[in-house]
């Protein structure tokens, strides 16, 4: 009875061992098979964002070909008063046109544009599709309702830049100042008398007038 419990005693620790050298191998291989597990993750995720990163360089190269630049003889120089604050400043612009002989699928286009666009008359839109010429369908166009045309991928929408000239002081120095035409010419004031000048400077054309100055006195007068 003695040698038979010394017997247990014996091999008890012995069972023990084994039991624990088995669970440590199970240990070793999970903790091997969750290391290979994770090296495949981070290299699918690296894999997913240069996918990411080399569509979104695609859709700008196709953006950009779609956007068709004017030359920059077009360009006229800003002009201020003597503390140089704007008189006369060029902005760029964005404008959107349609090339109907590129439309693929006219009724999809106009639900895209009436989506972006629920106030433009579009019985009006048809009749310039049939014509197949090339028309403007919005000029100055807004940031956001730029990218939402581009995001449509409609080849047919084209996009041309534009330049145009505002005046911060609205008609404070309007019958100074003048006016340009269509085509980029002064036609009256300074647009004319210096539309040479402004053609070629690129940098502003200061002016001896002072807007403080100017809006007191037209104040008096109106008095």
């Amino acid at each position: 009875m003695k040698d038979k419990d010394s017997r247990i005693i014996l091999e008890s620790p012995q069972d023990d061992f084994l039991y624990q050298k088995k669970k440590s191998n199970l240990n070793i291989t999970f903790n091997r098979i969750s290391f290979i597990f994770f090296v495949f993750f981070i290299i699918s995720l690296i894999y997913s964002i240069h996918l990411i990163h080399l569509g979104s360089r695609k859709a700008n190269i196709e953006l950009n070909k779609n956007i068709i630049s004017i030359p920059n003889e077009l360009y006229r120089a800003d002009i201020t008063d003597r503390n140089h604050r704007y008189l006369v400043k060029t902005i760029n612009s964005i404008d959107i046109g349609i090339s109907p002989s590129k439309i693929i699928d006219e009724k999809k286009l106009l639900i895209n544009l009436k989506y972006i666009f629920p106030n433009k008359n579009y019985n009006e839109v048809k009749k310039k599709i049939k014509k197949g010429n090339f028309f403007y369908f919005e000029k100055k166009i807004s940031e956001e309702n730029y990218n939402k045309l581009i995001q449509s991928g409609d080849k047919s929408i084209e996009s041309r830049d534009n330049l145009i000239r505002i005046y911060p002081q609205k008609n404070l120095f309007s019958h100074i100042i003048g006016q340009i035409d269509n085509d980029n010419n002064g036609i009256s004031g300074l647009e004319k008398s210096l539309d040479r000048k402004l053609k070629i400077n690129q940098e502003p054309i200061i002016l001896t007038v002072d807007k403080d100055v100017q809006y007191l006195i037209r104040d008096e007068l109106n008095e």
